[in-house]
């Protein structure tokens, strides 16, 4: 289409209807218009549109807006040219269950604080995100670095503590890591472990993690 729309959030998620409608149009609402007082309505002083597209949303079944409008006495050429799919049952998506509080003996601050502190290993952050899991939910995540203490119980609390930058670790005998990994027991805010590599600029396996809301002290 000839002009553009804004549709917020991920527009592959947003099924629309495009209507296309051909005759006397006013996409903007402009008949009638009051002019004066007392308030009576009058015919618009701007000519008619002679086509219009509407982009009506599938779901709630609502108009969405105008994508586009003519004056010409053409069908619009558009139009013709966009996709058709099939129309299919509605079903109603399934909520996302909401992760249950866990009790924790640090909270998030204090986690993020204890990485940025390590001004040895963490030498420059470009970003740092943290989330707080148990070690049975990061254990399942199956990254080869995912270390739990033999002492620590699997229902216990663990904050996940991702940083991008320059990670120097001392394992590495002074190379440096596009990214690190550090494990903060929850319980005690002990740092138990670190993985560091250099496969991207961020470490997708934080993505697909579990972040539980810390219940309040």
């Amino acid at each position: 289409m000839t002009s553009t729309t804004g549709i917020m959030g991920d527009p592959s998620k947003r099924y629309l209807w495009a209507v296309a409608v051909s005759g006397d149009v006013w996409p903007n609402y402009r008949i009638p218009v009051s002019f004066g007082h007392p308030f009576i309505t009058s015919p618009t002083p701007y000519p008619p549109y002679r086509w219009g597209i509407f982009l009506v949303e599938a779901v709630p079944a609502q108009l969405f807006g105008v994508g586009d409008a003519g004056v010409t006495e053409a069908w619009p050429s558009e139009f013709d040219k966009l996709p058709n799919h099939p129309v299919t049952a509605f079903v109603q998506p399934s909520p996302t269950p909401r992760l249950a509080p866990i009790a924790v003996g640090i909270q998030q601050p204090l986690a993020t604080s204890a990485v940025m502190k390590l001004s040895a290993e963490v030498r420059r952050i470009d970003r740092i995100e943290a989330k707080l899991m148990t070690w049975r939910e990061y254990l399942a995540s199956g990254d080869p670095g995912a270390y739990k203490p033999a002492t620590a119980d699997d229902s216990a609390p663990v904050w996940i503590v991702a940083v991008a930058g320059e990670i120097v670790p001392q394992f590495g005998h002074g190379v440096t890591f596009n990214w690190g990994v550090f494990e903060i027991d929850g319980t005690d805010g002990g740092i138990t472990s670190l993985t560091a590599r250099n496969d991207g600029p961020w470490p997708a396996l934080l993505d697909a993690l579990p972040d539980h809301p810390a219940a309040a002290p």
